[in-house]
């Protein structure tokens, strides 16, 4: 009996080691798996680790661009830009200036002479042989060409109110002065208000002949001639 006890103790021994050794392996297979399992995981770590460096590489990229952009906005200055505009700007009115104060009435000498045009006959001109105008939006005794339209339609000025209208031979016109609004004096023809037109150049020009249908030259009697 104590025999067969000793070998089922024996076997028991036997069967504990094996079971012993058998855990181990086990333990041992568990620890290379887990090992495996966390050395993949450290790689991304690593690239992680490296990701920045490689992100850094367009932010200095980006920088150098964004001052090289401001670097070139500098150089375009919009200063300048903006004076040559004024200049260009500031050119027409310079040149509207010019023209009105070349076109400003001139003082005339009183004189209201005829001349023989061969288109609208005998009209009335000063003493240098300029052509000279009525318009029809005038009244008797009231001239309505203020402003712009003396730049083109400068009047026939004399000094003062009590300036003496001198009639050149086959004149028979009546002539007057009259105060315009703007303190100056002008001649009037048959009570209609005398002017020039800036685009008669030279004695003889007749340029401003119904133009817009309102302007016209003065007959030797006064009379407006509407011929074209």
């Amino acid at each position: 009996m104590e025999s067969e006890r000793e070998k089922q103790m024996y076997s028991m021994k036997i069967s504990n080691s094996v079971l012993a050794r058998v855990s181990a392996l086990v333990a041992s297979a568990l620890i290379v798996v887990a090992c495996t399992a966390v050395a993949p995981a450290a790689a991304p770590a690593a690239s992680a680790t490296k990701a920045p460096e490689a992100t850094a590489a367009p932010e200095a990229t980006a920088t150098t661009e964004s001052s090289a952009m401001t670097e070139t906005t500098t150089v375009s200055p919009t200063t300048e830009v903006s004076s040559t505009t004024e200049m260009t700007e500031t050119a027409p009115v310079s040149e509207t200036t010019g023209v009105s104060e070349t076109a400003a009435p001139m003082v005339s000498d009183g004189v209201v002479d005829v001349a023989d045009n061969p288109t609208l006959g005998k009209i009335l001109v000063d003493s240098k042989g300029m052509t000279l105008y009525v318009f029809d939006k005038d009244t008797a005794g009231k001239s309505n060409c203020t402003g712009a339209c003396l730049v083109k339609w400068p009047a026939l000025i004399v000094e003062d109110e009590n300036t003496a209208i001198t009639a050149g031979d086959g004149v028979t016109a009546e002539f007057a002065v009259i105060t315009r609004d703007d303190g100056t004096y002008q001649v009037t023809a048959n009570g209609l208000p005398l002017y020039f037109y800036y685009k008669d150049t030279k004695p003889g020009d007749v340029t401003g002949q119904a133009v817009g249908e309102v302007w016209w030259v003065v007959g030797a009697d006064g009379a407006k001639i509407t011929q074209k």
